[in-house]
């Protein structure tokens, strides 16, 4: 879960971002472009110092010097022109959030991005199927009918234990991923505006990332919650709990069911 790449562009982007961290200053604007320009005067000064060398026009120790500039630009230039992205769109951002600051979040873009995981699916249907329908899989749904407490007062009880089962499967679930994510990244940033991050540039109401990360986590349970009850309903009305060829078929409708979850989230968060 939420491995880092390690990468020697993402090392050096991850390293830009620690310098610049915070919001907006005409300093660190300053210092961005200046290394930019500093990348790309390496890359052309190496051209003409080569060319210079070549003709005997230049002694080694000089030709060296000019090559781990240009060693240096190779290795920076990808994490500087992502560095530079994330400036501009945080520039045009912050005429109307003035608030918007550098964050490295890499770590909440793969949590925002991840999907229910599929064993937390299966974990469902399995408690889920099993609530409703083990008395007509053992006949005792007859014997149930006929006493006094047998519909409407189990019914509720077990309504309750549904609720409270989707709850714990929920926070269990939970705890695991956001532990991985933890465990691999800083979320130090969760007061700042959430349009710091640029997937969520599209969002006009100003919230947080802690703010979003509720919403997101409402919305999480939300489909948990769901996916529970129509599993009680659905093999309460079968009566008879999941079998193997239940799981085959969850695992592999399982992908329609994250696009499916995909739009929907990206409708609640145009909603927003």
């Amino acid at each position: 879960y939420f491995m880092p790449l390690n990468n020697h562009t993402e090392l050096k982007y991850m390293e830009y971002i620690s310098e610049v961290s915070g919001k907006i200053t005409e300093e660190k604007l300053q210092n961005i472009e200046k290394e930019k320009n500093y990348i790309e005067t390496s890359f052309s000064e190496y051209e003409k110092a080569v060319s210079e060398y070549r003709n005997g026009q230049l002694s080694y120790d000089e030709y060296r010097v000019y090559q781990n500039r240009y060693n240096y630009a190779e290795y920076c230039k990808n994490a500087c022109d992502r560095l530079c992205e994330r400036r501009d769109y945080l520039v045009s951002m912050a005429e109307s959030y003035p608030d918007v600051e550098f964050i490295y979040d890499e770590g909440l873009e793969r949590y925002f991005g991840t999907s229910i995981d599929i064993l937390a699916i299966m974990t469902i249907v399995f408690v889920g199927s099993n609530i409703f329908s083990c008395e007509y899989e053992s006949g005792f749904s007859k014997i149930m009918r006929t006493s006094k407490k047998g519909r409407y007062d189990i019914f509720q009880t077990k309504l309750t234990y549904s609720f409270l089962s989707a709850i714990c499967l929920y926070v269990l679930f939970s705890l695991i991923t956001i532990g991985f994510l933890l465990y691999h990244y800083d979320i130090d940033f969760l007061n700042v505006p959430v349009q710091s991050m640029p997937h969520f540039e599209n969002i006009t109401w100003e919230l947080s990332v802690a703010e979003y990360l509720i919403f997101h986590q409402i919305n999480k349970f939300a489909w948990i919650y769901f996916m529970f009850y129509f599993s009680c309903g659905f093999f309460g009305y079968c009566a008879k709990p999941a079998q193997g060829d239940y799981y085959f078929d969850v695992y592999h409708t399982y992908p329609v069911f994250f696009r499916f979850y995909g739009n929907i989230q990206n409708i609640a968060v145009e909603l927003r």
